[in-house]
C-alpha cells in the first residue's frame, strides 16, 4: 500500500507542476474500445521540481531511504530526461487475449527506430516488452495484465514512453548504496 500512495502522491504532484501549461500531445496508442484510466505527461519542466517537491513529502513514507537519497542526487541521475509519456488502459471486451493487446502495442510503436530489447509472457503474470533507440535515447515499453476490477476480470494495460537519457550506473550505484544501509542492522538504543 505504501507504493500506491507515493504513486498517487506523485500524480497529484504532477498534475500540479504541469497544470495550465501546454504539453505536445501523447503519443502513446489506446487499445481500441479501451478506456484510459490514468495518463501521465510530463516534460522536463516538470519532472525535477516535481521530484524535489515530492521528495520531503515522501520521506514519511520511505522513512529512512528517502534520508539517504539527496535531491542533488535524483536530479543528477534524470538532468538528461526531456519528457515522460505513461497510460493505464483498461480492456473490457469478452475474448481478448493478452496476446492480442501485446501485438497491438507491438505493432503501433511511437515514430522512430526502434529495437525489442525484452519480452515476456508468461500466463498469469502478463505480457511485458521493452523496446529502445539506438544510443538509449528514448525507451517504450508495456506491461499487459488480468486484475479484478467491479467484479470481472479485465485486461490493463501499462505502456510508457521515456525520452532522454537517464545515467543508469549512477541509478545502480545509488540501488546498492540504498540495499547496503537497509542491510545494516539498526543500532539498539543508548549505544
Amino acid at each position: 500500500m505504501r507504493v500506491r500512495s507515493i504513486a498517487t502522491l506523485a500524480i497529484l504532484m504532477c498534475s500540479a507542476c504541469g497544470a495550465g501549461a501546454e504539453k505536445p500531445p501523447m503519443d502513446l496508442p489506446v487499445y481500441p474500445g479501451g478506456t484510459s484510466t490514468m495518463e501521465i505527461n510530463m516534460t522536463s519542466e516538470d519532472i525535477l521540481p516535481m521530484l524535489k517537491a515530492m521528495m520531503p513529502l515522501a520521506g514519511g513514507k520511505l522513512g529512512a531511504v528517502a534520508e539517504m537519497v539527496s535531491p542533488e542526487e535524483i536530479s543528477d541521475i534524470l538532468k538528461d530526461l526531456r519528457r515522460i509519456e505513461f497510460a493505464q488502459v483498461d480492456i473490457d471486451k469478452p475474448g481478448v487475449t493478452d496476446s492480442q493487446i501485446a501485438d497491438f502495442y507491438a505493432r503501433k510503436l511511437p515514430a522512430g527506430r526502434w529495437s525489442r530489447v525484452y519480452f515476456r509472457s508468461e500466463n498469469p503474470s502478463g505480457t511485458v516488452a521493452l523496446y529502445a533507440q539506438p544510443n538509449t535515447e528514448a525507451v517504450y515499453g508495456f506491461q499487459v495484465t488480468g486484475v479484478r476490477a467491479e467484479g470481472k476480470t479485465i485486461k490493463r494495460v501499462q505502456v510508457a514512453k521515456v525520452e532522454g537519457r537517464i545515467d543508469f550506473a549512477r541509478v545502480i550505484s545509488l540501488v546498492g548504496k540504498l540495499f547496503v544501509q537497509m542491510a545494516m542492522p539498526n543500532p539498539a538504543p543508548g549505544n
